[in-house]
């Protein structure tokens, strides 16, 4: 097994860190780009570098269990799928908790194809399919030529499965958590992880949707051109919360009124199916009640 790691033009001490550790691991191919250019480019180049059976990948702020790649990659072939993913723990990085699993923990596992992938993404939520860091086969990749959208500085994650599940990929997706997340904005503590995630660019990430839109608008059936289309709104709709969000604190309140006047009847619309749907996520008969516990220093 290969690791291949790269450094993104790091500013700090981590191209030091690096260095030594691939001095003890012969396993360890480490690459320094001069500059940032994204987590996407990153990706690509560590993946066409690959020479494994499968290939896995690791965010920089997070981390995983030491026996998820073995469960992972035994899941998959024991059930004939491109890809496996598994639950995962989320973290309040400002109160080193864990506050919870991305999704409920019933025990059982799920397949899923490009029309389940689907109707498990919605932009709006804290987490959801397109957030998924799967193992994928990596001939797979290969004979398909899927790689992260270079254009995509946020949520590429989604528009590469996305493009894996249009393909003809399946995957499987296991219950358990073993994979921990450092999610960007915590309700628990209400912080950004990092001063530099405090802003979303989701206008960009609407065009990167249109993008995809056309792409597959001929091959994708009616359903799934409408559940990509609304993908898009609801970016849309997220790219509106900030905005109004951002006038207010500047001050600028004509500026949040004619935005709202304009924005006037489908932001309405959103907002309303947004706060019934977060009344019956939270409701005492419906929450899914998950541990919190400190975590351990990595």
């Amino acid at each position: 097994m290969d690791i291949h790691l790269v450094d993104d033009g790091s500013t700090d001490g981590t191209w030091d860190l690096i260095r030594s550790l691939s001095r003890d691991c012969s396993a360890l191919r480490a690459t320094r780009f001069p500059s940032n250019q994204g987590r996407p480019s990153a990706g690509n180049y560590a993946i066409e570098r690959a020479t494994g059976k499968w290939v896995a990948i690791l965010d920089a702020d997070d981390w995983y269990e030491p026996e998820r790649l073995e469960r992972l990659i035994g899941a998959a072939e024991s059930m004939g799928t491109e890809m496996a993913a598994y639950n995962q723990f989320l973290h309040d990085p400002a109160t080193r908790t864990i506050v919870g699993a991305a999704s409920p923990l019933t025990g059982a596992p799920k397949l899923l194809d490009l029309d389940s992938f689907q109707a498990g993404s919605d932009a709006t939520r804290d987490v959801d399919f397109g957030m998924l860091k799967p193992v994928f086969l990596r001939d797979f990749l290969c004979r398909h030529q899927l790689r992260y959208y270079i254009p995509a500085r946020r949520g590429q994650d989604y528009y590469m499965l996305l493009e894996f599940f249009a393909a003809g990929g399946t995957a499987i997706v296991l219950d358990q958590p073993f994979y921990h997340y450092v999610q960007p904005f915590s309700r628990l503590s209400r912080q950004w992880s990092s001063a530099s995630r405090a802003r979303y660019p989701f206008e960009a990430m609407r065009e990167t949707n249109d993008h995809f839109y056309a792409l597959f608008e001929a091959k994708f059936s009616t359903r799934q051109r409408c559940r990509l289309a609304a993908r898009g709104r609801q970016l849309a709709l997220m790219a509106t919360v900030h905005r109004l969000r951002e006038a207010f604190q500047g001050g600028d309140f004509i500026g949040a009124a004619w935005l709202l006047i304009r924005s006037f009847p489908w932001f309405w619309y959103g907002m309303a199916m947004l706060w019934a749907r977060n009344r019956w996520r939270y409701c005492p008969s419906n929450r899914v009640l998950t541990p919190s516990s400190p975590l351990e220093d990595a």
